[in-house]
C-alpha cells in the first residue's frame, strides 16, 4: 500500500492531501512496515516521499514512534535489514530522510552516527554522510557539533574522489562563513597544508572555496598560531600568483584577494605593491 501511495503521489502532484488519512492510518497500525517500505521505495527522498514523511512527522499520533524507528535505523546504518509485509528484505541505505526529522531532541545521536561513518572505508558511505551533513548544516543544534568533525574533514580533503572533496570543502566554507572566534593553531596549520593542493583543483568551485577558507584561517588563527602558519602561507604565494591570470575570472579575482591577504599576513608590504601591475 505504501508503494501504491508513493506511485500515486508521483503521478498526481496537485492532490497530495487525498492520501493523508490512509497513510496515517497505515502508519498508526504498522509503523515499522511503513517506515522501512518508504525508505526502500524512495532512498533519495523524492518529492512524493518528502510529502509522505512530512505528513507522518507532523502528526502527534505517529511522529514519536516513527522517529524512534528512524533512529534505530540510523544507529545500524548503512545496512539495516527488516522484512516488510511485501517480503522485501533489502538493507536500507539512506540518509535523505533526515531533512524531514525534528532533530532538536536527537542531534547527539545523529551526529554520533554520522561522525562514525564519516571514517568508513567505503567511498559511497562517506558521500552519503557528507550529503546528510549538507542537509543539516542550517540546524543550530548541529552546527556546533560539526566543528568536532574538523579532523575528519581534513582527512577527506586528501582523498582522490572529487565528490567527497567538493562536499567537504563546501561544508568547511559554510562553517567558516560565520567564524568570528579564534581558530586553534593545530587545526589552522593542518588545514592550511591540505588546502594548498586544492588551489590547482580541476573544479573551479573547489578552488574558490579552498581560497576562501585559507583567507579565513589567516584572519582568525590564534596569535600563537601565526608563526607556524607562515610556512604554508609562504608556500601559497607562487600558486596564487599564477592563478591571478587564470582564465576563470572568479578564480583570478579570488587568487588576487588571497594573495594580498597572504602578503599582509606575512607583513611584506613590498609584495602588495608589486601586485599593482596585475
Amino acid at each position: 500500500m505504501v508503494r501504491y501511495i508513493h506511485q500515486w503521489l508521483m503521478a498526481n502532484e496537485s492532490a497530495e492531501c487525498k492520501m493523508d488519512k490512509t497513510l496515517l492510518d497505515l502508519t498508526d497500525a504498522q509503523p515499522d512496515d511503513v517506515v522501512m517500505t518508504l525508505l526502500r521505495v524512495a532512498p533519495s527522498c523524492d518529492r512524493a516521499a518528502m510529502s509522505m514523511w512530512m505528513m507522518i512527522m507532523s502528526t502527534p499520533k505517529t511522529v514519536e514512534e516513527v522517529q524512534q524507528i528512524l533512529l534505530d535505523v540510523l544507529g545500524n546504518w548503512p545496512e539495516y535489514s527488516t522484512c516488510t509485509s511485501d517480503g522485501d528484505k533489502r538493507g536500507v541505505f539512506d540518509l535523505a530522510v533526515l531533512e524531514c526529522m525534528d532533530l532538536s531532541g536527537c542531534s547527539d545521536s545523529i551526529m554520533n552516527v554520522l561522525s562514525r561513518h564519516l571514517r568508513s572505508q567505503r567511498t559511497e558511505t562517506r558521500r552519503q554522510v557528507l550529503r546528510a551533513l549538507l542537509l543539516l548544516r542550517d540546524d543550530p543544534s548541529l552546527t556546533q557539533r560539526m566543528w568536532t568533525l574538523t579532523k575528519s574533514f581534513v582527512e577527506l580533503l586528501q582523498e582522490s574522489d572529487s565528490d567527497v572533496i567538493r562536499m567537504t570543502i563546501f561544508l568547511l566554507s559554510y562553517l567558516f562563513l560565520d567564524k568570528d572566534t579564534p581558530i586553534p593553531s593545530p587545526i589552522a596549520l593542518t588545514l592550511a597544508e591540505v588546502l594548498l593542493p586544492l588551489f590547482d583543483n580541476d573544479d573551479s568551485q573547489v578552488q574558490l572555496l579552498s581560497m576562501f577558507v585559507f583567507r579565513t584561517l589567516m584572519s582568525f588563527v590564534v596569535e600563537e598560531g601565526r608563526k607556524p602558519l607562515k610556512r604554508p602561507v609562504c608556500q601559497s604565494l607562487v600558486p596564487l600568483f599564477f592563478h591571478c591570470q587564470d582564465e576563470n575570472l572568479l578564480v583570478a579575482e579570488a587568487s588576487r584577494t588571497t594573495l594580498l591577504r597572504a602578503a599582509q599576513f606575512l607583513k611584506k608590504r613590498s609584495r602588495v605593491f608589486s601586485l599593482r601591475f596585475m
